[in-house]
């Protein structure tokens, strides 16, 4: 099965860069502007990740993140932050956050893909162990 990965940004060129390094028939990519959105299309599609920019309007990353770990019929989904700020405090709310992921702009498409690689294998191996634990 394709891994379903949502991009949520409110800057157009980001999503548009994302959707270009992340198409390709390995993933079905999922694009969304608006965080509202995005909850909705989550509940339906499930994705293994999801890679969110902090600062949105409307509703901030942290924020976002919050709402999707309190979805109950979501299984486990992973995070992968795109902070415009400065490193530390990059590690700090990551921290706090629980984040599997983060990068920082200006990002490569080699690393951005060798990042998502890693992460969705490890969403499915645990979504495999969730099952054969129930």
């Amino acid at each position: 099965m394709t891994p379903k990965i949502l991009v949520l940004d409110d800057d157009l060129e980001m999503l548009a860069m994302m959707n270009q390094y992340l198409k390709g028939g390995r993933f079905h990519v999922l694009l969304s502007g608006d965080p509202h959105e995005a909850l909705a299309t989550i509940q339906k599609e499930k994705p293994e990740l999801i890679i969110c920019d902090l600062t949105m309007q409307g509703i901030d990353g942290c924020s976002f993140h919050q709402e999707v770990r309190q979805m109950k019929n979501v299984p486990f989904t992973a995070f992968l932050f795109i902070p415009s700020v400065d490193n530390d405090m990059v590690d700090r709310m990551n921290y706090e956050l629980g984040a599997d992921e983060w990068l920082t702009v200006p990002i490569e498409k080699k690393h951005l893909l060798e990042r998502v690689d890693h992460i969705v294998r490890e969403v499915d191996e645990l979504r495999q162990h969730a099952v054969h634990a129930h």
